[in-house]
């Protein structure tokens, strides 16, 4: 008798059981609940320093990770960048920034940064977390007129960058 009802039990109900299997098997095979898959690209540097997900991107190219990342000036007035610095957060590797363009930058204008990680490989779709830091002083007439740099009173910024890594290669 209730080798009957177990066995009623699975015909009537074994249809929806096997369809749920499939469609989790789908839904798993399509990447839709991995982990990189649900985590955010994000790209904060600071209140006067908007960036946006469109604004970097991380590839690998014969057999490098490149990082290109580009901030704007949201000061009311020119700055100058003196350096630039990277790391990646969960190796802890810093990279050399191979490109650093536009010393003086005006008023809504990019900073634009590219990094190297040579002979580093970094998988397809992961997440690479940057931390990004620059050192910059402020060329505002009040302050420095000249935009002299021995003349000038130095800031420092960090933020951090998410994105997926995509291939060039």
């Amino acid at each position: 008798m209730r080798g009957q009802a177990a066995v009623e039990y699975l015909m009537t109900y074994g249809w929806a059981i096997a369809l749920l299997i499939i469609i989790l098997g789908l839904i798993m095979g399509t990447g839709l609940l991995s982990p990189t898959y649900l985590v955010n690209e994000e790209c904060e540097v600071g209140p006067n320093f908007p960036c946006d997900t469109n604004d970097f991107r991380v590839y690998v190219e014969d057999g490098n990770t490149y990082i290109d990342i580009r901030v704007y000036n949201g000061y009311g007035y020119p700055i100058y960048v003196s350096n630039a610095s990277a790391e990646l957060i969960d190796q802890g590797t810093s990279f050399n920034i191979e490109r650093f363009q536009n010393n003086i930058v005006e008023s809504g204008d990019p900073v634009e940064i590219r990094g190297i990680i040579p002979d580093y490989t970094m998988s397809k779709d992961s997440m690479a977390k940057i931390k990004l830091k620059m050192r910059y002083f402020l060329c505002a007439e009040e302050v420095n007129p000249d935009c002299d740099p021995l003349n000038a009173s130095y800031h420092n910024v960090s933020g951090r960058i998410k994105g997926r890594v995509a291939y060039a290669e």
